[in-house]
């Protein structure tokens, strides 16, 4: 049997409910963010989010496996009934203003911003790239960034025109590529460290 609580413990114990209570009331008065989940209900393609990115204009981008969607304000879902190759988009990243490139499991696509702001697939025609793509990254290349995309038969870069394949890692499965502050890529590659993924 436990002892009975001593009424300065019980005292104690109802002080600091009332002080933490009272903080948070004070915390949400002050301004401070409040946690909001948001769901398919809400606007997202699909609660399965992978990864978000941030475009220059403040919208959100969602990756799901039902699709991408933009949240600024107002929720835009784009899918393959849109033209995209898959629904199964696993990043996202911007080139510049208005230019945002989508990966998905069997390749990449170009969602372009036209005048009135509406953003809709841009056909890449022949410079399609299918491939089970993992990663994008946006990478300083002169005065205008270079797209890189990690997929699972190598790296490749984007000309302009077309994909071109990163000779080093032809072949060579790329889980990931970042882009650091001296210009350079950083790649998470499968099977060359013992069997598994390294740098």
């Amino acid at each position: 049997m436990q002892p009975p609580v001593s009424t300065s413990r019980a005292l104690l114990l109802a002080v600091g409910l009332a002080f933490c209570v009272g903080a948070a009331a004070v915390a949400q008065d002050d301004g401070a963010p409040l946690w909001r989940t948001f769901t398919r209900g809400d606007g997202l393609a699909a609660n399965d989010v992978r990864t978000l990115y941030e475009d220059s204009d403040g919208g959100i981008w969602f990756a799901t496996g039902d699709g991408v969607t933009r949240f600024d304000g107002l929720w835009a879902t784009f899918t393959q009934r849109d033209g995209l190759l898959s629904d199964n988009v696993r990043a996202v990243v911007e080139e510049i203003p208005g230019i945002v490139w989508v990966a998905t499991d069997v390749g990449v696509d170009r969602l372009v911003r036209d005048l009135d702001g509406e953003w809709a697939p841009s056909p890449l025609g022949t410079g399609t790239l299918h491939a089970d793509v993992g990663g994008l990254v946006a990478a300083p290349d002169g005065a205008t960034p270079s797209v890189w995309a990690a997929s699972a038969d190598g790296l490749y870069r984007w000309t302009g025109r077309a994909w071109a394949m990163y000779g080093p890692l032809a072949g060579v499965p790329v889980r990931l590529v970042v882009a650091d502050a001296a210009d350079g890529l950083w790649c998470v590659v499968e099977g060359t460290a013992e069997g598994g993924p390294a740098l």
